[in-house]
């Protein structure tokens, strides 16, 4: 008897899953998010270091989002502001500014874009023009 898919035999491990957004599925193991924190070093008068300052908390995250036909949704663009959709894993789900986004796979294929976006604290997502 086959165990049934997404289970895990032996030690259990940490797994984790993207963000969901409507109307975009994010590409199997192409989410790939990097901590933006700065850390600043203070040196002494002999050059030494004595202390960090850290700042800038968010994340920049390069994916491949695959666009779903229905419900119909447009390209994205860059500038343009995408949210998550609210699950159990996530229940405050957060809002993504793109910086790129470049089409891929044309043709017949599925349509799917090469991703670069951004999420921070300070940035008001809710302020476009």
């Amino acid at each position: 008897m086959s165990a049934p898919l997404n289970n895990q035999v032996g030690r259990q491990l940490v797994t984790r899953r993207p963000p969901q957004f409507d109307g975009y599925i994010v590409v199997g193991g192409t989410w790939k998010p990097q901590n933006l924190l700065a850390n600043e070093p203070s040196e002494n008068e002999d050059e030494e270091v004595f202390h960090y300052s850290f700042r800038g908390p968010g994340q920049k995250v390069t994916c491949q989002l695959m666009q779903q036909a229905s419900p119909p949704v447009t390209d994205l663009q860059p500038s343009q502001v995408i949210t998550e959709v609210a699950t159990d894993e996530n229940p405050n789900p957060g809002t993504w500014l793109i910086l790129k986004a470049d089409p891929i796979n044309f043709g017949k294929r599925k349509l799917i874009f090469d991703m670069e976006m951004v999420q921070h604290d300070a940035l008001d997502a809710t302020e476009t023009s």
